[in-house]
């Protein structure tokens, strides 16, 4: 007597190798598809929202700049040119007797094999700064970075003069 369900002849032969085991149906192959693909779309245009990024150049220099600016908080940066071992920030600041002013901070970094990152040079509209500033600086530079500075880039400037604005 056999069991209700159970085939003899099937139990002594193996399954064949070349018969597929799972047989996926058309419609699900395609509603998989479309759900991967909307999940992409929605991660590139959370990817595409997001800020440009600058470097922690960008974030060592932007601090030792505002350092060396009278009034930082009227300072905007208004570009930045990142090269790989510096930084050029081009901002504008309004100085004591306000007059609007377009300035340019260059900073250039090496490694060194006792105290690490180091700034190795500024130009503040393009004049050498001294060296004992730098020196004073490149202490803090490692509670710098610990801190995440803000490395948010501006927004590229326009090709056409006429669609150039400066929001404050």
């Amino acid at each position: 007597m056999t069991e209700i369900g159970h085939n003899p002849a099937s139990s002594d032969q193996e399954p064949d190798a070349d018969m597929p085991v799972k047989v996926w149906r058309r419609g699900r192959v395609m509603a998989a598809g479309w759900i991967v693909g909307l999940i992409m779309v929605i991660l590139l245009g959370f990817a595409a929202c997001q800020p440009r990024q600058g470097t922690i150049y960008l974030g060592i220099c932007s601090a030792f700049l505002e350092q060396h600016v009278a009034y930082p908080e009227s300072m905007r940066r208004v570009s930045v040119e990142q090269y790989p071992s510096s930084v050029r920030i081009y901002f504008t600041q309004i100085d004591s007797f306000g007059q609007f002013k377009l300035e340019m901070m260059e900073c250039a970094f090496k490694n060194d094999p006792q105290k690490g990152l180091i700034m190795d040079r500024a130009l503040y509209n393009r004049q050498d700064m001294d060296k004992d500033i730098l020196d004073k600086f490149n202490i803090s530079i490692g509670s710098i970075v610990a801190s995440e500075p803000d490395l948010t880039l501006p927004p590229t400037l326009p090709s056409e003069i006429e669609n150039f604005k400066i929001t404050e």
